[in-house]
């Protein structure tokens, strides 16, 4: 008993002796540097190290363990006490368990004693290490705490003009106790600093920023503010284009200066009905009409430009006169040309082709009144050819009538699914035999009062409307026969009566609006 209670009083000591050791001694190295952040005026910096809080939570920590062991330590005693007072009680006299029981008592006693004074000097000392550990000894006297011995401004020195810059430092050594810090600027109409450290640039120049510990130690950093460049003009070329619908063009776009800092650029159009933009400045045509693109810099800076979008369709003169076309064969053809006002490309085209009457004589047939009808009245550009034979079907008149058809067809860009032929009297028997001979060139086919030999599979792509007066007997069995065939063959033709006319009089009773404008101009191939 007597060498554990030696072994517990000599444990006391030696876990008081080394704690206390290990906080009188500083656990950071010195000259340990640490980039610190301000946070708040007065408050500590945030570092990379543990600051003087940290310090005194973890004294905290030790002297409550320390405790902890003296009180067990305490109780073990007490209770050693009370064991040794049963000893003596039941000894009865007998010399040796009386020794034995005191010296329990006695030893007892003296650890408790030893324990209650290694507390008070443990709680003692560690009371005085909190102390300095956040005790402010500020100035130039007082306190026992670490002071601050040098000041490194880390940040970058120069900052735009309108933006801010969090200052940052490096204070020295990292475990001074008082690291409150005041800052000042020397020229405030070129930077201020907040309490905090936060520079707020003001207008281009140059300031001595300079940050100061509460013991005096200082340092400074010259601060450049850097004047922002901003856009002042902006230039769209070309100034104006002309496009065609589908069409695309580039803009670009000149910033003044050209060291300028933000030089991004927002497109747009006014009217994207018209014409759209693309970020980079494509313009693209949508429909006729003009708009105004725009190229607008971050600080509203503005550059114009106008985009025409003209329609894909070419233009063409209003014409109706006498032509004449040589064909490579040798053969020509004196025609009249009908081209109405407003005359795009695009457009369809009708060939007409005239009776007896108009052999050789194109001014009798440009007052014919189909003639008449069809450059008056409709929009379409129409071929008139005159024969100086009355035979439509001939080869060489069938040869030179296509290569006019296709001169006209390019050069007018005429709709090649909108083309028809229509013929009255010996022109019918051309347009029955011309169809016949050039299955897929006409949308539809309108031949009046006479019959023409055919092959009703070679109409399958062009629908026939043909008629002929109901007193035109001889014409009007053949021209049913030929609609039959083309129905047979799975093509589409009908035939139609014109009550009262004879073959003198349909030309000038002929129902034009409800064949031409009704039926013929709406088929398409």
């Amino acid at each position: 008993m007597k060498r554990l209670l030696l072994a517990i009083l000599a444990s006391v000591l030696l876990l008081g002796a080394t704690s206390c050791t290990a906080f009188a001694t500083n656990p950071y190295e010195v000259g340990n540097e640490d980039v610190c952040t301000i946070t708040g005026y007065n408050d500590p910096l945030i570092c990379g190290h543990q600051n003087s809080n940290e310090e005194a939570e973890m004294q905290g920590h030790v002297g409550s363990v320390l405790n902890t062991v003296y009180m067990w330590i305490g109780i073990i005693a007490v209770i050693v006490i009370i064991i040794g007072g049963y000893q003596y009680m039941t000894s009865q006299g007998d010399p040796g368990r009386i020794q034995r029981a005191k010296s329990t008592i006695l030893y007892s006693v003296i650890g408790l004693v030893v324990t209650l004074g290694a507390f008070a000097i443990t709680t003692l000392i560690l009371s005085a290490l909190g102390g300095n550990s956040t005790g402010g000894g500020g100035g130039g006297g007082g306190g026992g705490g670490s002071q601050v011995t040098a000041i490194q401004i880390v940040s970058d020195n120069s900052v735009l003009e309108g933006k801010t810059l969090q200052l940052q430092v490096k204070i020295v050594p990292d475990y001074a106790t008082d690291r409150t810090l005041t800052f000042s600027s020397s020229d405030t109409s070129v930077a201020t600093i907040s309490d905090t450290g936060l520079i707020t640039a003001l207008k281009a120049g140059t300031t001595t920023i300079t940050a100061t510990a509460s013991n005096g130690v200082s340092t400074t950093m010259t601060l450049t503010v850097e004047k922002i460049v901003v856009v002042e003009s902006v230039k769209i070329t070309p100034a104006s284009a002309t496009i065609k619908i589908g069409a695309s063009t580039t803009f670009s776009a000149t910033i003044t200066p050209s060291d300028a800092a933000n030089k991004t650029l927002t497109w747009t159009s006014s009217n994207n009905g018209v014409a759209t933009v693309t970020s980079s400045g494509v313009v693209k045509g949508v429909k006729e009409g003009t708009a105004t693109i725009t190229a607008t810099a971050a600080n509203g800076i503005k550059g114009t430009a106008t985009v025409t979008v003209e329609s894909n369709e070419v233009k063409y003169s209003a014409v109706f006169e006498k032509r004449n076309y040589k064909h490579t064969n040798g053969h020509d053809l004196d025609y009249i040309l009908s081209v109405p006002e407003g005359a795009h490309s695009g457009m369809p085209l009708v060939v007409y082709l005239h009776g007896d009457g108009e052999v050789n004589n194109p001014t009798r047939l440009k007052g014919l009144k189909p003639v008449q009808y069809l450059h008056n009245t409709t929009s379409v550009i129409t071929l008139a050819p005159v024969t100086k034979t009355t035979d439509w079907s001939s080869e060489y008149i069938q040869l030179a009538l296509k290569g006019l058809i296709d001169k006209y067809m390019s050069e007018y860009k005429i709709d090649t699914k909108r083309v028809y032929i229509m013929g009255f009297s010996r022109g019918a028997i051309g347009t029955w035999t011309f169809v016949n001979r050039y299955p897929n060139l006409f949308a539809a086919a309108v031949p009046v009062s006479c019959c023409g030999s055919i092959s009703g599979s070679n109409y399958k792509t062009t629908k026939v409307y043909a008629l002929a007066g109901s007193q035109e007997s001889n014409y009007i069995g053949c021209m049913k026969s030929n609609v039959n065939a083309i129905n047979s063959a799975g093509g589409s033709a009908k035939f139609e009566s014109v009550a009262g006319q004879t073959h003198n009089t349909i030309t000038a009773n002929f129902p034009y609006s409800q064949v031409i404008d009704g039926w013929m101009l709406k088929q398409s191939r």
